[in-house]
């Protein structure tokens, strides 16, 4: 039993030995191989063609995407500013400056608006 365990690793070792000595000498990629399987070795490497640029395609979208992500946040922080400036413009006091620098001749109304109702009488 123990012969025949030391003859299957020697078979093994022999194999894998002439299997090394084949592709150093460069006679495991011959010519036939790639002409029986030519189609299947394009078709190899155009999906590694395509794996690869589809790869650097969502690399670079996802680069846009964190600049475009950038600037949202600048542009609604501006947004926060402006929208303050505005407030700020529309105060009352500020708008009664302005009027008055215009000379326009408008006046603060001093009584509150009120509503109009109407009440039906019972006949």
């Amino acid at each position: 039993m123990e012969k025949e365990n030391k003859s299957k690793k020697r078979k093994m070792f022999k194999s894998l030995n002439v299997f090394a000595e084949r592709a150093l000498h460069g006679e495991l990629l011959t010519l036939d191989l790639f002409l029986k399987h030519w189609i299947r070795i394009f078709l190899f490497v155009a999906m590694i063609i395509i794996f690869i640029s589809s790869k650097y395609e969502c690399q670079t979208c996802m680069e846009d995407i964190k600049t475009l992500k950038r600037d949202l946040e600048i542009v609604e922080t501006e947004c926060v500013r402006v929208k303050g400036e505005y407030m700020s413009r529309v105060r009352e006091s500020y708008m009664a400056h302005l009027v008055d620098s215009m000379r326009l001749n408008l006046k603060v109304q001093e009584q509150p608006p009120f509503k109009l109702t109407y009440e039906e009488k019972d006949q």
